[in-house]
């Protein structure tokens, strides 16, 4: 009995002091994640800490009792985008700001400088400017951190007095930039790389100093560079290639007769394997089509035998660098006739077809996938310009214009990303009356918005998506105003959006890379000030990002 006895008080104790355990509180802490804002401009955690008074594990708003803040110094990725705001002609601050505008922050630029050139960085780390400080001083160029708090850094370094940069690049991979300017001696101009610490290093041998660097490019797809160099002969540029570090130095053009010439006009394959360019190296005068391979060896003329009254004006590289397609001017008939041929030289294809005389092809396009090209041309006995599609191997252009009116032209036409829809404008059945139309293989299709001719139209951007973002003027007020394309299939037209901004004029668009968000700037806030807006093309929705009007301020550029 008396065993018993002592099991019911060992329970009644245990009993109790349950009870106790329940009524007390237990105190908690908890690590929340915080968004970039107003408190942590990269984002970070909300600690939390105070009682569980309902001893349900987990804090709830009126049990928290102190709040901490532990910020994020950096961000893992580059998701926002960077914006100038103008005060007035003395002052302009650079901001970056997340996507949704709810966390800014104000990038270490000091709001006197001068500022005229503004490059992001490929991988979107950091930002290059080209600035001065007042009048007086010299064009230098400074590289800020956008994913972190750290310092500027001026990588052009010392300048001479009267020297300045002029101009600059990003290397492929961003750990690079490339600047020419007259930092070491006024007036030659030389090739400068440096790093993003600001160690700078000039990567081409010595030249007298009445010679110049004229321009350069990097390969787009390794840290090398091109640059045109009058290094022998003054005003007689041969083309070098040489890697970001100054090694490998390679001249392209060793060779180059009296007065001949490489022109400005050269460019890298988007594989980066060879290099294009067109000059007079062979007769004085005619202008042709060159080839080498990154590291400036076989070269070779790739455009056809050219006379003295002949030349290559102008040349493409396909998306995907299997071809080039050129422009031939012959003054003696009057035609400019469209060509392309293997980076080798090799299957050389009159792609324009036969041209009468005095026929000209005005302008030329790769499609998105570099199987086909399109053109504008007065190919037919009438003056018109009318659009062709060729594929890149044909001598035979297929007409697609439909019937013109007297008078009538095309005037630009835009691919859409599916490679096979043509966004196309022009006074085409109405003379000096803009339309728009989308063509596919012959197929047109008007699209015309509430019965309001246009009298301009800006050049189509695509989305990732393929929805096309223009300004035009209505003839009706000849205002810009910024509209929407979007095609449901290969050749029809869903719609034009009403303006997004009906009653403020609306420039500067441009897609989010790969995304689903367009920038734009309007001028609806108060007269003379210009905001930043963002347009979600998924929720319909718009919205004012830079908020710059409320402060007084104009915002007068953006890059994302």
């Amino acid at each position: 009995m008396k065993f018993f006895l002592r099991i019911l008080a060992l329970l009644a104790v245990l009993v109790g002091l349950q009870a106790c355990g329940k009524s007390q509180s237990v105190g908690l802490s908890e690590s929340l994640p915080l968004a970039p804002g107003a408190d942590c401009v990269f984002g970070g955690e909300q600690v939390v800490s105070g009682n569980d008074a309902n001893n349900n594990s987990q804090l709830e708003p009126a049990e928290i009792a102190s709040s901490e803040f532990e910020c994020f110094a950096t961000l893992s990725a580059f998701t926002g985008i960077v914006y100038r705001e103008v005060v007035d002609n003395d002052s302009a601050s650079f901001w970056w700001s997340s996507l949704d505008g709810q966390a800014k922050r104000q990038l270490p630029i000091p709001t006197s400088h001068q500022v005229i050139g503004i490059s992001l960085s490929p991988d979107k780390s950091h930002l290059a400017i080209k600035f001065r400080e007042t009048d007086e001083y010299p064009w230098q160029l400074m590289v800020v951190p956008l994913l972190n708090l750290g310092a500027a850094v001026t990588v052009s370094g010392t300048v001479v007095e009267d020297g300045n940069v002029s101009g600059f690049a990003w290397s492929p991979q961003s750990d690079y930039v490339a600047f020419t300017g007259d930092l070491d001696i006024d007036g030659k101009v030389e090739l400068f790389v440096s790093d993003l610490s600001g160690n700078r290093q000039q990567i081409h041998g010595e030249f007298a100093s009445d010679r110049d660097v004229s321009s350069f490019a990097w390969s787009p797809t390794a840290n090398r560079l091109a640059y045109l160099l009058d290094d022998q002969v003054n005003n007689q540029y041969r083309l070098h290639t040489v890697t970001a570090v100054g090694s490998n130095h390679q001249i392209v053009t060793e060779e180059v007769v009296e007065d001949g010439d490489v022109s400005t006009h050269y460019a890298w394959s988007p594989d980066g394997t060879y290099l294009a360019f067109i000059g007079d190296m062979e007769i004085d005068g005619v202008d042709q089509l060159y080839s080498a391979y990154f590291d400036g060896s076989g070269l070779q003329t790739v455009s056809d035998n050219l006379f003295a009254f002949e030349g290559v004006t102008e040349f493409y590289w396909a998306p995907d660098s299997s071809r080039l397609v050129y422009l031939e001017s012959d003054t003696n008939s009057g035609i400019t006739s469209a060509h392309t041929v293997l980076p080798n030289g090799d299957e050389a294809t009159l792609v324009s077809g036969f041209m009468s005389f005095d026929r000209k092809v005005s302008s030329i396009k790769w499609s998105p996938s570099g199987n086909e090209l399109a053109f504008i041309a007065d190919k037919d006995e009438l003056e018109e310009q009318q659009l062709y599609r060729v594929a890149a191997n044909s001598d035979a252009p297929v007409l697609t214009s439909p019937a013109m009116a007297e008078g009538g032209d095309i005037l630009d036409f835009f691919w859409h990303p599916n490679s096979e829809d043509i966004l196309v404008y022009g006074d085409i059945t109405v003379d000096e009356q803009v339309e728009l139309f989308v063509t596919n293989l012959g197929f047109w299709q008007s699209t015309e918005f509430m019965g309001l001719p246009f009298t301009s139209v800006s050049e189509t951007q695509w989305s990732g998506e393929g929805v096309g973002a223009f300004t035009a003027d209505a003839e009706i007020n000849e205002v810009p105003y910024l509209y929407l394309l979007n095609l449901n299939d290969s050749i029809a037209i869903d719609n034009i959006t009403v303006p997004i901004h009906a009653t403020a004029i609306t420039w500067g668009h441009s897609w989010q890379p790969q995304g689903n968000l367009l920038a734009f700037l309007v001028d609806d806030s108060a007269p003379g000030l210009t905001d930043l807006w963002i347009y979600d093309s998924i929720t319909d929705e718009s919205f004012n990002l830079s908020q710059a009007a409320t402060k007084g301020a104009s915002v007068d550029y953006y890059i994302w």
